[in-house]
Parts: structure tokens; sequence; C-alpha cells
């Protein structure tokens, strides 16, 4: 005895969100940045590539600044 049809839809529909996911994970990404001056925090997850490089630089701009204030005093 076969399942209904209701079940193959159902099934399918699991299998393709089960493939969006694993496919999200593979192309987005996740992280945390510190700074060591000041304990600032920057979490993200579930960005884009270029998005995580953007905060990347941000992050090494903030702790530049740090840097810089330290050899003006």
């Amino acid at each position: 005895m076969s399942p209904p049809p209701a079940y193959d839809v159902l099934t399918a529909l699991v299998v393709l969100a089960c493939l969006a996911q694993i496919t999200a994970l593979a192309i987005l990404r996740w992280g945390r940045l510190t700074c060591p001056h000041c304990d600032l925090t920057i979490r993200f997850e579930g960005v884009k590539r270029d998005e995580a490089l953007r905060l990347q630089r941000h992050m090494n701009t903030h702790i530049a600044s740090h840097d810089a204030e330290g050899a003006d005093q």
C-alpha cells in the first residue's frame, strides 16, 4: 500500500527546505569580531561574504583609531 499523494508532497517540501538550509549555511558567513582595546564586539550571522568583509574593515578601522589615540598620547 503506497502513501497518499499528500505525504509525497510534504516529503518533497521537507527535503527542499533542508537543501535550502544547507545551501544557506554553505554560502552565508557568521562570526564575532572583538576589539582588544575596549572589548567592543560585533557579532554577525547569516551575512554574505561582502558584508562580512565590510564588518572586518569596520573593526580594523576601529582598532586603528585606538592605536592612533595611543600614539598621540
